[in-house]
């Protein structure tokens, strides 16, 4: 990450908005259609940062997924190809 988007003592610069949250609101306050709103939430960010191996499901790329549910709630993650129990953070 380049030096400009760090705090001072290398903390990440950003709020406490999470991104199930922030597709929640794309989607039902400002009405954008959900598969942009994944595109900008996954794939966007993955080739701004030259990350080529996350950011798409794609056979050779790290399988990171977060599984919605109808409510737009998270409802399963996987990392690195694990599926996450509920209450773990780490793989």
């Amino acid at each position: 990450m380049p030096a400009g988007h760090r705090r001072d003592g290398g903390a990440l610069a950003g709020s406490t908005l999470t991104m199930d949250a922030a597709v929640r609101h794309a989607v039902r306050t400002a009405g954008l259609p959900l598969l942009e709103v994944a595109y900008a939430a996954s794939t966007a960010p993955a080739r701004a940062w030259g990350l080529h191996a996350v950011g798409a499901l794609e056979a050779g790329r790290r399988a990171d997924l977060v599984v919605l549910d109808e409510d737009l709630e998270v409802g399963r993650v996987m990392r690195a190809g694990v599926w996450l129990s509920p209450w773990s953070t780490r793989a």
